[in-house]
């Protein structure tokens, strides 16, 4: 993180740091406190005003927070400071340190990342994908909520040791990676965690009042495929023409899914006449199996063509893909 430490208490070297957190509302016992402010936001590329959290460094000690992260040019010379400047971890750029922290993290861990972005759908497919990643006996690590911004996803990386957690009890990591302006926000997030598979969903005019048009949204959403590992997957919704574009930014392998074009993973012999469900036939490149997803509407279908394209980019088989798809549900917004 390169926290300049002299100040520190001596028995806070001996101290277990039991989770993270960026709100001290609910900072808890154990936790390391990160106090970002209108500097770090900024340079992150976050648009709006945003609180000063170097106020509530207090108030985190006081529900037993270990420590803080605090920014050098806020820490130096204030008197707010003063009287906890032995509790605190002194850096340049707060949420610099956060990312650096959650990057060294996954050096160690080393292991495969599946990276989720789109206009809409990247929730529940993240949801989709790591439920059949369970199932078919993986062990992973997801995006929790819709954590998926330069803040959310090292956050959800640092759960791999946070709790009592370590980076050997999962065997990958299926993360969103979401933007909403022109500051290159999934450049940021690859450069954190490189994906092995990069999952393109779809790209509508959203965000348009930051971006000004769709091809400045499918740019910053290319920068995942831009971002893969070498070798790495792309997985591309044939469906979508921005979307297919992408193909140009990988000379790596390109699985396709989708319902009205040709694709790798498809589905055929859809069955919607049963209430909640839809039941079909999946298509992969690995073979057929019949399916049922419990739930509804042709872009639920959609995610869970691209949560088996995933799979089956992982080289899990249809038949086992469709047998964890029926105990699917719907995530908690």
């Amino acid at each position: 993180m390169g926290a300049t430490t002299e100040a520190l208490r001596a028995e806070l070297f001996d101290k277990e740091i039991l989770d993270f957190s960026i709100d001290s509302r609910t900072a808890e016992a154990g936790e390391l406190f990160f106090a970002l402010s209108q500097p770090d936001y900024e340079r992150a590329g976050f648009n709006g005003t945003f609180a000063d959290a170097h106020n509530f460094i207090a108030g985190a000690f006081a529900q037993d927070a270990v420590a803080a992260v605090a920014r050098r040019e806020r820490v130096q010379g204030a008197d707010d400071m003063r009287s906890l400047i032995d509790r605190l971890l002194i850096v340049d750029d707060v949420i610099a340190a956060l990312q650096t922290l959650a990057r060294k993290i996954y050096e160690r861990w080393a292991k495969p990342v599946i990276g989720i972005t789109g206009s809409a759908g990247k929730t529940t497919t993240k949801e989709l994908t790591a439920h059949v990643l369970l199932q078919t006996g993986h062990r992973v690590l997801k995006s929790e909520r819709n954590y998926n911004n330069n803040l959310g996803l090292p956050l959800s990386v640092l759960q791999m040791v946070s709790r009592g957690r370590r980076p050997d009890d999962y065997d990958l990591a299926v993360l969103e990676m979401g933007m909403s302006s022109p500051t290159h926000e999934i450049r940021r997030l690859v450069q954190i965690t490189p994906p092995d598979v990069g999952v393109e969903l779809m790209v509508a005019p959203v965000h348009l009042e930051h971006l000004g048009t769709i091809e400045m949204v499918a740019a910053m959403k290319a920068e995942l495929i831009e971002g893969l590992k070498p070798g790495g997957v792309a997985v591309l919704n044939a469906d979508d023409l921005l979307v297919m574009e992408m193909k140009s930014k990988t000379e790596g392998p390109v699985l396709t899914f989708g319902l009205e074009h040709q694709a790798d993973v498809t589905a055929t012999e859809i069955d919607t006449s049963r209430f909640g469900s839809i039941r079909f036939r999946l298509n992969t490149p690995m073979g057929q199996a019949a399916a049922e997803l419990p739930m509804t509407g042709r872009h639920n279908l959609m995610n869970a063509l691209a949560a088996s394209a995933i799979a089956t980019a992982l080289k899990v088989k249809p038949e086992l893909i469709a047998n964890a798809l029926k105990t699917a549900k719907p995530p908690k917004m």
